[in-house]
């Protein structure tokens, strides 16, 4: 069967093998515990777009590729300052490369062509990590103040297949916070928060150039204020 002469329909599946070990831990009398994850994932027979050397004309298809491996690790921990202030973090490493992936098909700037991927770095970002700080302490015996502030990293990746300098997109970081009351018991609560305070220009996708239209970004949400009022009755 076929979509049109020579572009196959149907398609292998992707098998995946995986190898995980992990570790879990507390300490300081349990007001702290961390968390760490060490993966291994090959991907065979992987689908994405490719070109027929033999069949130029025929354009990019969907295809079986070929491999990709994908090694890292993460970790999460956690740690109560005191009573009413609490520490966590986050991050994960993420070396995710493609094995084999011979007939990719070449960028825009390229005009045209194949070229070898094989070796190259997926579109998946080496380092991402956040860490927040939260506090939660009563003002009266009713009332409870509570206020959070999250900062988040993500490094360089791209955001395009095939891949293309026009689909790169830097490294950035973004910071939210917020400032409440509530309940002690949680059965109300009120709070202010803003995210992406200092207004981080950033892309969450990259639509690649065609004959009647250019490149264009699909931005991330800009800085954004509001209001979350819950209550349970």
């Amino acid at each position: 069967l076929a979509a049109l002469p020579g572009r196959p329909l149907l398609i292998d599946p992707e098998k995946s093998t995986a190898y995980e070990v992990g570790l879990k831990t507390s300490f300081a009398d349990r007001r702290g515990t961390f968390n760490v994850d060490l993966y291994w994932n090959d991907i065979k027979d992987y689908q994405a777009g490719q070109i027929d050397p033999d069949r130029l004309a025929l354009g990019t298809y969907l295809g079986n590729a070929g491999s990709v491996r994908m090694r890292g690790v993460e970790f999460d921990a956690a740690y109560r300052l005191d009573q009413h202030l609490n520490l966590s973090l986050s991050g994960a490493y993420n070396d995710a490369i493609y094995k084999s992936y011979p007939n990719a098909p070449a960028p825009l700037e390229y005009g045209s062509g194949i070229l070898d991927l094989s070796g190259q770095r997926t579109g998946a970002p080496k380092w991402s990590g956040q860490a927040s700080l939260n506090y939660d302490a009563p003002i009266t015996s009713s009332l409870d103040i509570t206020a959070f502030v999250n900062q988040t990293y993500r490094s360089r990746t791209n955001l395009l297949n095939p891949l293309s300098v026009y689909g790169e997109q830097e490294e950035y970081g973004l910071t939210n916070a917020g400032l409440g009351i509530k309940a002690p018991d949680g059965s109300w609560s009120v709070q202010i928060w803003g995210r992406n305070l200092f207004d981080k220009i950033y892309a969450v996708g990259i639509q690649s150039a065609n004959a009647v239209a250019p490149f264009f970004k699909i931005p991330g949400d800009r800085r954004t204020f509001g209001l979350t009022v819950k209550g349970s009755f």
